[in-house]
């Protein structure tokens, strides 16, 4: 028997410029499907811009479903017309119940999270997912498909009881539909190669993989696993991470300017440590329990990596060839001053590109001028292709010495998902 989590109240506000089906006009009605649940709204005659202001209540389960919604033309001598149909995923809005619950937020107004539009979603413009008075609340625009032009207006409203903290039976529900979910799944630029030596790395399999490390010089790394965890286990990993992951993404600030981040993310820590801060903005911490499978990934570049013990998580998603990071350092204090940073990645390839930092020190310790330092070598840039499955380790001083980035690349039509481990001291 699926898991209640709620009621689901669904409020159809409007309609705007809806397609014509009748000889100048329509009789708008909307449908609204979740599972095997459905309800619609009254008709609405002659009307291209309606209004309904009604509400619709569904129960919402786990496994989460989609909220699909079709428009319909009502006609009395034939069947009725399609005027459109849209959908919505769930999954934002009850990850925001749950940061409702973390934060224990139960009067006033506040902004939980933000979904932007995107190919995965039919939403005309970004929406706020508020806490309101303790209801978890998302105003939303959705763009009307397979038709010439249309737009509706919903406010979603979910009621879950208000709890402190994920309870021992939650976590043994996100196992077991992980497990299931697992199951289920079972059924159905080239890398720089100085100085490079062959090291054995032992996975949970005991099955020896070749890693590659490159020396950097000045007591600095890189190991790089081609193949850390088998094909069908991380494209489980994958799928998990992308459906139940809570992503989000985030405003930053760099060189002053405000600007959405070009990829999606999420933070999980240790309870305890130094809060995370990058470029103005501050993740929420998630608890490993919170997500069970990522306990497992952990335990398994652990085991590829003995004497690291990693406590932190940032995951990042690219959800295609435009979604980049740009160059930068792991430097924070945080982190101390030779920080292992393991780097696991799943779907899509995309290239990891590492080079020398641009300012050097002179010998009188001043910043030496670009103008006066010779030309990178070939050996001052390594570009790694970081494929489905492979683990990437930064090591000793590289953080200080060197700078690292995932660029555009056109031809990267795909999701990834990016895993990075780092102890917080």
């Amino acid at each position: 028997m699926n898991e209640q989590l709620g009621v689901l109240k669904v409020i159809v506000v409007q309609g705007k410029r809806l397609v014509i089906r009748d000889f100048k006009s329509s009789d708008p009605y909307v449908v609204l499907k979740l599972g095997n649940q459905t309800a619609k709204t009254k008709v609405i005659n002659s009307c291209l811009n309606p209004v309904w202001n009604e509400e619709l209540n569904f129960t919402l389960t786990e496994p989460l479903g989609v909220l699909n919604l079709e428009v319909f033309d009502k006609d009395l001598l034939k069947a009725d017309d399609k005027m459109g149909n849209a959908f919505i995923n769930l999954q934002p809005l009850v990850s925001a119940a749950r940061l409702r619950d973390i934060l224990r937020v139960s009067s006033g107004e506040t902004t939980l999270r933000k979904v932007i539009p995107d190919s995965e979603n039919c939403l005309v413009r970004e929406s706020s997912i508020n806490c309101v008075n303790g209801e978890v609340v998302q105003n939303v625009w959705l763009r009307l498909c397979e038709v010439e032009s249309g737009e509706l207006e919903l406010t979603i409203k979910l009621i879950t009881p208000v709890s402190n903290a994920p309870s021992k039976s939650l976590r043994r529900r996100r196992r077991k539909s992980y497990e299931h979910y697992t199951m289920a799944s079972s059924s159905s630029s080239s890398m720089n190669t100085l100085k490079l030596k062959a090291v054995s790395v032992t996975n949970p399999n005991d099955t020896a993989k070749k890693a590659e490390t490159v020396d950097l010089g000045n007591e600095s790394d890189v190991v790089f696993i081609q193949r850390l965890i088998p094909s069908e286990q991380s494209w489980n990993w994958f799928h998990y991470l992308d459906k139940h992951i809570p992503w989000t993404r985030p405003t930053i600030r760099v060189f002053g300017k405000s600007f959405l981040q070009p990829r999606d993310t999420c933070y999980v820590a240790t309870p305890g440590l130094t809060e995370l801060s990058y470029s103005g903005y501050q993740p929420h911490a998630y608890s490993w329990d919170d997500y069970p499978p990522l306990k497992d990934i952990l335990d398994a570049v652990h085991k590829a990596l003995p004497g690291s013990s990693f406590n932190s998580l940032l995951l990042n998603r690219y959800k295609g060839g435009n979604d980049y990071v740009g160059w930068h350092a792991d430097d924070e204090k945080l982190y101390g001053p030779t920080p292992e940073i393991a780097s696991l990645s799943f779907g899509c390839d995309r290239d990891f590109v590492l080079k020398k930092r641009p300012c050097k020190k002179s010998r009188d310790g001043r910043d030496e001028p670009a103008s006066k330092r010779l030309k990178s070598s070939h050996s001052d840039q390594h570009t790694f292709r970081l494929k489905h499955g492979s683990l990437l380790v930064m090591r000793g001083y590289t953080q200080r010495d060197w700078i690292h980035s995932v660029p555009k690349r056109a031809k990267a039509d795909a999701t990834r998902i990016n895993l990075t481990f780092r102890r917080v001291f």
